[in-house]
């Protein structure tokens, strides 16, 4: 195997595990559950500006105030910039109030809904 061909292989298994869709083509967007920094990885990527949402002080001291447990399950699809706004600031709310009674977890769904 010459010296170019070796060089080659760890970038191209690194690409392959990452989800690396070639040159000129984006990954597809992921389906199932994901983290909450997925999500906000996610948003920042579509639209830097939307790294910079956070949420006003009277939703956060709402959040913060929660006494009941509440779980929030949004469905997403990752290609959608708006879905992925929505959806990291949602997270980042629920990261900021720090509250251990609201739950979210995010799952994302196909743009058909076929998965």
């Amino acid at each position: 195997m010459s010296k170019a061909v070796r060089a080659g292989v760890p970038l191209a298994l690194t690409l392959a595990l990452l989800g690396a869709a070639g040159p000129g083509r984006q990954a597809p967007a992921p389906i199932g559950y994901i983290s909450t920094d997925r999500v906000v990885e996610l948003a920042a990527a579509a639209d830097g500006s939307m790294a910079a949402d956070m949420p006003s002080p009277d939703a956060l001291a709402s959040l913060v105030a929660l006494m009941d447990p509440v779980h929030l399950r949004v469905f997403l699809c990752a290609s959608r910039p708006a879905d992925l706004k929505v959806a990291a600031s949602v997270g980042k709310a629920a990261e900021a109030a720090g509250n251990p009674a609201l739950s979210v977890e995010f799952i994302a769904v196909a743009e058909d809904l076929s998965e």
